[in-house]
């Protein structure tokens, strides 16, 4: 699951190719040539029938619609996983840091989002997550994005185990049995790559303790990514790329 690459010992060349490979742009160039093989019939397992475009189209008006009449259409983020079910978790973290300032609410959010995507892959066909406060049960996505907000919201991704958000210490010092204990995974619940997930986060402690240019000096946290970005922004805007 770890995309670290050491590029200590690698050309500049190849860490420029690196670099590129892992750019919008290059994803977009990829994807264009995809596109061009398709309409020229030349991939393997998909054909791309353009002239149902339209219907296409229509449905996809129509769903929406009926789904969403007033068009007040949610974003599709981490936030949509964090809804499903009955229990109502995203008012509730609102409680519990009503007291912050809103940068600081934002910020902790920030941290959640991004220790919570991290541990965002193929659970596997039997793990399950069962809800303490509801027992509700839930697979794949939805279970990886309500276990890791309940271990977000209990501090274990924080030196200060009172607190929900990340920082460096906390992160580097989770361990497996922790993170095991914390997605319920036994041996008649196994998670597929628990380890995996782990040197995730563990790494993310490593790389916000290397930037402190990004994330801060006396507690570094991926949080600091907030005020960076409002310090880089232009009349409140940031260029996508």
């Amino acid at each position: 699951m770890s995309t670290d690459i050491n590029t200590e010992n690698l050309s500049t060349v190849e860490r420029e190719a690196i670099a590129y490979l892992r750019s919008p742009e290059a994803i977009r160039e990829r994807c264009g040539q995809l596109f061009d093989l398709a309409r020229e019939d030349q991939l393997q397992h998909f054909r791309c029938d353009l002239s149902r475009l339209e219907s296409v189209a229509d449905y996809v008006i129509q769903v929406t619609q009926q789904t969403y009449p007033d068009l007040q259409i949610p974003f599709h983020s981490r936030w949509r996983h964090f809804e499903v079910g009955t229990q109502q978790r995203l008012p509730q973290l609102d409680q519990r840091l009503a007291a912050l300032s809103p940068v600081e609410k934002a910020e902790a959010k920030f941290d959640l989002a991004m220790t919570s995507v991290l541990l965002d892959a193929g659970a596997g066909a039997v793990w399950r997550y069962v809800e303490p406060e509801t027992g509700e049960v839930f697979r794949r996505s939805e279970g990886l994005a309500i276990a890791s907000f309940d271990l977000f919201c209990d501090g274990l991704f924080c030196s200060d185990r009172q607190s929900p958000q990340a920082d460096a210490i906390g992160l580097q010092q989770l361990t497996e049995s922790e993170l095991a204990q914390g997605f319920q995974v036994t041996a008649e619940n196994p998670l597929v790559g628990l380890e995996g997930r782990l040197r995730l986060l563990q790494n993310l402690g490593k790389v916000l303790s290397k930037h402190p240019e990004l994330f801060g000096t006396e507690q570094p946290r991926p949080d600091n990514l907030v005020r960076y970005l409002r310090n880089q922004a232009v009349n409140g805007t940031l260029p996508a790329n």
